[in-house]
């Protein structure tokens, strides 16, 4: 190929497909003979790459939508998780924007980025497949939920490291970020609503239902600003939380409000 990379071709699935292949080859006069000679050799080359014979599914044999020409979402779902790891623990910059790029063109290709036409049921719903015949298929909370909820505290940057909590974002994108100031209405722990004000280039999500907004600042540092139910209010000029008020919060009977992040504007993905 132009980039020195061989790949397969995707749409040779099986030896039937590589028939086809070699019978239009078969075709052309001047390989005919070459066709003839090797044929056998190339499909026995065939099975031994790709073991077609290994793999007839969990019960012995596909089972009704699963198989080859399917779109396996849990599968699309484990390589973004896998990718994300490993972008998150990238220690350069060109690394991390190239890493990330992949790790996003994955993320584009799973459900909840589709249209309900080519997913085939309703996006936010989650279904294991959706075969080339048929909308999506096995609806329930597949592993497809998981790896997505994993991810999206990636990407929120929401680390752990035993019981403390620190808030180190690297693949978040700026455009998630607000363009307006606005409010949002949060239903805390005790099952009370609250409203809260979000400024301009800022982002709300609750952990353990504690609110956390994130807001990008010109500072080179990150400052952390806890706000307690008592009115009360600490500021520490870091991104993890003190042992004690993560304890707090993972473990469902914390005293703050919510929290609010002032991170570096170059932490934000700008592509």
């Amino acid at each position: 190929s132009k980039d020195n990379c061989l790949r397969f071709n995707p749409n040779i699935r099986n030896r039937f497909e590589l028939d086809t292949e070699l019978d239009k080859l078969a075709a052309q006069p001047h390989l005919k003979e070459l066709v003839a000679n090797d044929r056998n050799a190339i499909q026995d080359l065939y099975e031994s790459t790709f073991q077609h014979r290994s793999f007839t599914g969990r019960s012995g044999s596909m089972f009704a939508y699963e198989g080859l020409g399917c779109i396996y979402w849990h599968m699309v779902s484990k390589l973004m998780l896998a990718i994300q790891e490993i972008t998150l623990d990238a220690t350069n910059t060109a690394d991390l924007k190239t890493l990330s790029d992949y790790y996003y063109d994955i993320q584009g290709g799973l459900g909840f980025r589709r249209t309900a036409a080519q997913y085939g049921a309703f996006t936010a719903d989650a279904y294991s497949h959706t075969p080339a015949h048929a909308g999506a298929q096995q609806p329930g909370l597949t592993g497809m939920v998981k790896e997505g909820l994993l991810c999206r505290f990636g990407e929120l940057g929401i680390q752990l490291q035993g019981q403390i909590i620190s808030f180190k974002p690297s693949l978040l994108r700026a455009t998630e970020l607000l363009q307006a100031a606005t409010s949002g209405e949060i239903i805390r722990s005790d099952g009370s609503k609250k409203t809260y004000i979000l400024p301009k280039d800022s982002l709300l999500f609750t952990l353990v239902q504690v609110p956390v907004i994130y807001v990008r600042s010109s500072s080179k540092t990150p400052v952390i600003q806890i706000y307690f139910n008592n009115g009360t209010s600490q500021e520490i000029e870091t991104d993890t939380l003190p042992a004690d008020l993560s304890a707090e919060i993972l473990n469902r009977n914390s005293t703050i409000d919510y929290i609010q992040v002032k991170q570096p504007a170059e932490r934000f993905l700008s592509h």
